[in-house]
């Protein structure tokens, strides 16, 4: 389940960046029914982006070929597997990919959602597995590359059951933003995305019962507004040194 406190939020869709991209996210897991991560992701992207959504293990197999011809970015979303991709990716992989020329990929964006079950110290060097997740998966990379494809950096996410309320809240609009924009976004990105929807929202939407509530939500948007503005003009004063 989404979290509560922020339901308004996830029922809320709207802005340009939603009409402007189209993300096929194909989901490479056996039983997607049976993983509360899965279910919270395609949830989220579901609510709150125009993602669409292929469950490669119900996929017709004359149907294997997937159109992507409308989309401008294509993710794979799936679990980590004895560090690499899940055997019904690689099948799909090995069966179709080839099908396709470099003129129908050329240009658009692939990326990789991977949910690990681990700490994320584990993957980097000196951790345990002595490998970060971006070297175990280079094969996207390079499958992208070789179809002229550009490939954004890797979204992973670690150690889902574990995770807070608020540690998933956050995570709802980070893997929004993945799933809505060609580049894997930074800390301002993230900021104008949140800003903007927040602007977004009516009065009737955020349900306000009394005229403080309402004077509270300003005051978060302008504080939030302040903050933003602060870290751009210490970023532009940084450039400039």
């Amino acid at each position: 389940m989404l979290p509560a406190i922020h339901i308004f939020l996830v029922n809320y869709i709207g802005g340009e960046m939603m009409t402007e991209i189209h993300t096929l996210c194909i989901v490479a897991h056996p039983a997607i029914e049976e993983s509360g991560s899965q279910q919270f992701l395609i949830q989220t992207g579901k609510s709150i982006t125009h993602t669409e959504y292929i469950d490669l293990a119900k996929l017709d197999s004359s149907k294997a070929k997937i159109d992507f011809s409308k989309y401008h970015q294509i993710i794979f979303q799936f679990p980590l597997y004895w560090y690499q991709a899940p055997a019904i990716l690689k099948k799909w992989i090995d069966e179709n990919w080839h099908l396709y020329s470099k003129a129908e990929l050329a240009g658009k964006t692939m990326g990789v959602v991977v949910i690990v079950g681990q700490k994320a110290q584990r993957y980097q060097l000196g951790g345990t597995e002595g490998r970060s997740i971006s070297e175990l998966l280079v094969s996207f990379e390079l499958i992208a590359k070789y179809s002229q494809m550009r490939f954004k950096p890797i979204f992973p996410i670690y150690q889902f059951h574990y995770l807070t309320e608020k540690q998933k809240v956050k995570l709802l609009w980070r893997y929004g933003y993945y799933l809505e924009h060609l580049d894997a976004g930074d800390f301002m990105s993230m900021q104008r995305y949140i800003l903007n929807r927040a602007h977004q929202l009516t009065e009737s939407e955020l349900s306000f019962t009394s005229d403080a509530q309402k004077m509270q939500w300003e005051m978060f948007l302008q504080k939030l507004e302040h903050s933003a503005y602060a870290i751009e003009e210490i970023v532009d004063l940084k450039k400039e040194w």
